[in-house]
């Protein structure tokens, strides 16, 4: 089905599943299947038209009413913050076209800083003194109890954003910032504050600002006794209550994934070294969250999160086999070696023996000398160590 149908009439044709009588088995497992390719074209919708659909099902009377007398409920994710990190990106962002996730991924530390800074002074502050300058650093520094080290940090970092606002409102620069280059749709930031990692939704109203959605059925009982509802209304609002429940299995498995990956890739989120990779299958993710493997790859489409270190990365770039980590290591070792080569530290390229016996020694990684000949050769398309003499010939 074409995206550009998945609007107006999509959503009912497409999500309103019709209440049938078991009256067989075949009935039902029709029923079921409907429901599968129904849910499957949720998760297959772009992220801009997801957010039209969840604007549609909100601005519906029936929602409306039924949020006024809380029998539906906002429930948010335990694991999202929300809050100032958001909001002081934003700030920072409004004064020109710059990358700031450029500036913060060269000075990640000076970022900390500011983020205590604009934490501490409150947004309205916090923003006179980013377009009007009214606050000097001094006093900066005083409000926010900040250290020598740290009114250092913070005195570089603006300095550089300055530096950065003023090129990039250059017309001659024709530089673009990441969010209007991308083609993904950058849903979440994962933050390091003092060392523990925590999400922040890219845009606060945004699904995974807000949550998931929760029916108190004894509320919905009693609404129907106290109101007398029709059965045509109570119909229109049980089909809302399943569009709901598909909305909540997309919103909830791509916090899962994001959550899983914030858990399962830390090391390289903080570090941002390939090497700290762990290996991840989309297969494994569908297991922990028990969901089809095709859910994940819907899920993970065409969106991106932003690392600690300021760099947008799409979802999909998490994951990776255990093969695709030892291939980047034999690479790492191989650009170690043109390296020692070079500087004349080495006297003969490595063979793959002595590969084997480094990914061991350096990374606790056991694999026979046959497999690591067969990734060189046929992934990595590395000659052999007696044709490696010129260090400049491989590894371009």
């Amino acid at each position: 089905m074409k995206a550009e149908n998945m609007i107006g009439s999509f959503y009912e044709r497409n999500f309103m599943i019709e209440i049938r009588p078991k009256t067989d088995t075949r009935v039902s497992s029709r029923t079921k299947l409907m429901g599968r390719i129904k849910l499957a074209n949720l998760f297959s919708l772009p992220e801009e038209e997801f957010e039209g659909y969840l604007k549609q099902i909100e601005e519906r009377e029936e929602f409306k009413e039924l949020l006024k007398y809380r029998v539906i409920k906002f429930n948010r994710f335990s694991g999202i913050r929300s809050g100032p990190s958001v909001q002081f990106r934003e700030e920072l962002s409004s004064g020109g076209n710059f990358s700031l996730e450029e500036v913060m991924e060269k000075d990640p530390k000076g970022w900390q800083v500011v983020k205590k800074v604009a934490t501490t002074l409150g947004k309205d502050k916090f923003s006179n003194f980013l377009k009007e300058g009214r606050l000097s650093l001094k006093e900066i520094a005083k409000e926010c109890a900040l250290s020598a080290e740290e009114t250092k940090k913070f005195t570089n970092f603006m300095n550089r954003f300055q530096v950065y606002q003023i090129f990039f409102n250059s017309d001659a620069s024709g530089s673009e910032s990441i969010s209007s280059a991308s083609h993904f749709s950058r849903i979440a930031y994962i933050e390091n504050q003092d060392g523990k990692l925590f999400i922040f939704p890219a845009n606060n109203s945004g699904y995974l600002g807000k949550g998931r959605y929760t029916v108190d059925y004894e509320r919905w009982e009693s609404l129907i006794k106290d109101k007398e509802l029709s059965s045509n209304k109570v119909k229109k609002i049980m089909s809302l209550f399943r569009q709901l429940d598909m909305i909540n299995n997309r919103i909830t498995t791509i916090y899962g994934i994001i959550h899983q990956i914030k858990e399962r890739q830390s090391s390289f989120l903080i570090s941002g070294d390939p090497k700290d990779k762990v290996p991840l299958t989309q297969r494994q993710m569908a297991q922990i969250l028990g969901v089809d493997p095709s859910t994940i790859s819907r899920s993970i489409a065409n969106k991106s999160i932003v690392s600690p270190r300021g760099k947008e990365m799409p979802l999909k770039s998490f994951f990776t086999t255990g093969k695709e980590k030892i291939n980047a290591l034999i690479m790492d070792i191989l650009k170690e070696e043109r390296g020692k080569l070079m500087k004349g530290l080495l006297s003969a390229p490595l063979s793959d023996e002595k590969i084997k016996d480094r990914l061991k020694e350096k990374y606790g990684i056991k694999i026979a000398r046959r497999t690591i000949a067969k990734y060189r050769k046929e992934i990595l398309e590395i000659p052999s160590s007696r044709e490696r003499k010129n260090p400049d010939e491989h590894l371009a």
